[in-house]
């Protein structure tokens, strides 16, 4: 196909042991207070975590780290790597998410989100996403607190989503 780009294909798909190190790496350059290979392995460890990871031509571009409980799954880490960022890839994820929950059943999703990262905050609202409570002091690393975003936005009344 002459004059055309080829756009590479997103797969997300279940975290397996060999992801971790690519895991680390991008946690190590998108956060402050990243977590340790063993923090991972602790989380993934508990029964109600689960992790998945976007991948492109093989390579591991992006990784969600979720708990599901019912009524809600509690998204615990959510990164993609810094050359690959605003390609969509975030949103790919949040998307498969959403594809987990059932609305029927008034399952939510959450993303609690320091008060200082406005593009995490951007990102959220731009995947639907809505701040409905402020946590003080929330992270142990430092005082900052965090806004907790959640999908549906509004939550539920009568067993309905509220958009």
């Amino acid at each position: 196909m002459s004059g055309s780009i080829q756009m590479a294909t997103t797969y997300i798909r279940w975290m397996i042991r060999r992801d971790l190190d690519a895991v680390v790496a991008i946690e190590k350059e998108s956060f402050e207070f990243p977590w340790s290979k063993e923090e991972f392995r602790i989380a993934l460890r508990q029964g109600s975590c689960i992790a998945m990871v976007a991948e492109r031509n093989e390579e591991v571009i992006g990784y969600v780290v979720y708990e599901r409980t019912r009524p809600r799954l509690t998204v615990l880490n959510l990164a993609v790597r810094e050359r690959s960022r605003r390609l969509g890839i975030g949103s790919e994820i949040i998307q498969k998410l959403k594809d987990k929950i059932d609305l029927h059943r008034s399952m939510t999703i959450e993303l609690d989100i320091r008060e200082s990262n406005l593009g995490a905050q951007c990102f959220a609202r731009s995947n639907g996403l809505r701040c409905n409570k402020i946590l003080a002091n929330w992270f142990y690393q430092c005082d900052e607190a965090a806004y907790r975003f959640e999908f549906p936005p509004g939550g539920y009344r009568d067993g309905q989503p509220l958009r």
